[in-house]
């Protein structure tokens, strides 16, 4: 699996205000992605899991939310 997600924010690149704050948040839910800028992209091991990868996607998207309502 791979993905890659551009989010729609009013600052956008790879040195988005966006990135830090989405680092945070997915540090505090236990996930290590760090954003370029408004990029969120994943490249779990082949060894994930279904439950593991269900996770991820749902903090994505939470996470999605979350920056497109703060712009």
């Amino acid at each position: 699996t791979i993905a890659a997600l551009d989010l729609r924010v009013s600052n956008t690149g790879y040195l988005a205000e966006v990135g830090p704050r989405l680092r945070a948040f997915f540090l505090e839910r236990g996930l290590l992605i760090r954003p370029l800028g408004n990029v969120i992209y994943v490249l779990p091991p082949y060894c994930v899991t279904s439950d593991e990868l269900d996770r991820l996607y749902e903090t994505i998207d939470e996470a999605a939310e979350l920056a497109s309502e703060n712009g």
